[in-house]
């Protein structure tokens, strides 16, 4: 449900844009698809001043400026938009016409030679946000798009990315952290902060591929639910004997070393992390 429509409009018409198409949202955000006269397409991010974690917001956009990979959205403009009194912070991103992960892993016709390519390229953008000193926290496949003429998968929505050059904007009294349970990490549902680094996202993105190529989450075992799944990697309990055997009957069992429950025992370069792509 669109509840800023109005103030993507306005802001829209204030700003030369001549189409104005909801496309979803978030906890406190609104993303629309908007045109320019010349035809390019963007997309219009907003967020209601008075009802976010602003310093959230504002750490979002200071590291997606950060970054300088094309598998990472770009963002072109970024401000505060005054409207009936409110006030709305709004960023302008890159438009991806390629599509989301969340589709393409519906799909059974994506061979596993193409998967392990967009999983090398995932690690090159996870390499590019540890330069940064950023972790994104966030990587599933709702947040993982497309570039349509090169079919590049690219990170989305830094809404939730933690800069380990600054202070953590989560408590330390609260007993999970930030990030989708699902494909987060144990010292993220534990919320051990000082255990967050880059292989909390190699984690994440572990457990994608990891689902992606057998059809499980790696800590997933016949007949428990998904709770029961995030209860047991938050318990640092085994990888499940069913993934293990299904991702070695494909000759890639070294993608198990990714989601390891404890950091240490996960891949320490990036360099070793890539050779989980390089085929069987």
């Amino acid at each position: 449900m669109a509840l800023l429509q109005n103030v993507a409009n306005e802001y829209a018409g204030k700003n030369g844009y001549t189409m104005v198409n909801f496309i979803g949202n978030g906890a406190f955000k609104e993303v629309y698809r908007i045109s320019m006269k010349d035809g390019i397409t963007r997309v219009l991010k907003l967020s209601d001043a008075s009802k976010c974690n602003v310093d959230r917001t504002e750490r979002e956009i200071s590291s997606l400026l950060k970054c300088n990979d094309p598998r990472i959205a770009r963002v072109y403009e970024h401000g505060i938009f005054d409207y009936n009194r409110g006030k709305y912070i709004y960023f302008i991103e890159e438009y991806l016409d390629g599509g989301i992960l969340t589709a393409k892993m519906a799909s059974n016709k994506i061979p596993i030679e193409t998967i392990l390519t967009d999983g090398k390229e995932m690690v090159k953008a996870l390499a590019h946000l540890k330069e940064l000193n950023l972790v994104h926290r966030d990587i599933k496949p709702d947040n993982i798009m497309f570039r349509k003429e090169i079919n590049q998968p690219v990170f989305t929505d830094l809404g939730l990315v933690r800069d380990l050059k600054n202070i953590s904007l989560t408590p330390s009294r609260v007993d999970q952290g930030p990030g989708t349970p699902y494909y987060s990490a144990p010292e993220q549902l534990n919320n051990d902060k000082a255990m967050v680094d880059w292989r909390t996202d190699q984690f994440s993105i572990g457990v994608v591929v990891g689902i992606w190529l057998t059809g499980q989450h790696p800590f997933q075992s016949k007949g428990i639910s998904t709770y029961q799944v995030v209860e047991r990697v938050a318990n640092r309990e085994h990888i499940s004997t069913e993934f293990v055997q299904k991702i070695g009957k494909l000759g890639l069992s070294k993608i198990t070393q990714m989601v390891e429950p404890w950091p240490i025992r996960r891949y320490q370069s990036i360099e070793e992390l890539e050779m989980c792509f390089s085929g069987r």
